[in-house]
């Protein structure tokens, strides 16, 4: 996503301090990824 660095320590910080159950729902890897059960389809006429 080409986040900003202080964004990128912000959220890995907060991946680290997830409990185990959240950690485990959205699948933390070490480099900062996650997956999520959401979509957002845009359509237009």
């Amino acid at each position: 996503m080409q986040a900003p660095e202080h964004y990128v320590m912000a959220i890995r910080s907060l991946q680290q301090c997830a409990s185990t159950e959240v950690a485990k729902y959205f699948a933390f890897e070490a480099d900062g990824s996650f997956t999520s059960d959401t979509v957002l389809i845009v359509a237009s006429k």
